[in-house]
């Protein structure tokens, strides 16, 4: 499989630690800096974004 480049904000998620190691507030941030990239996403029409999420091993960010 082809590596895809991802943003560096995925990379901090899923490069350092679970999504529940991270405090509650950093998870609020992150939900919401995630779904902000879903819709540019979408209104952009870069999609490949989706399959960075969508293949990640931690399953709450799946």
């Amino acid at each position: 499989m082809e590596k895809v480049n991802m943003p560096s904000a995925l990379k901090v998620i899923f490069e350092t630690m679970s999504f529940f190691d991270l405090s509650k507030l950093a998870r609020v941030q992150k939900v919401a800096e995630i779904q902000f990239q879903l819709q540019e996403a979408v209104k952009t029409k870069y999609v490949t974004i989706f399959i960075d999420y969508f293949s990640n091993e931690d399953t709450y960010i799946r």
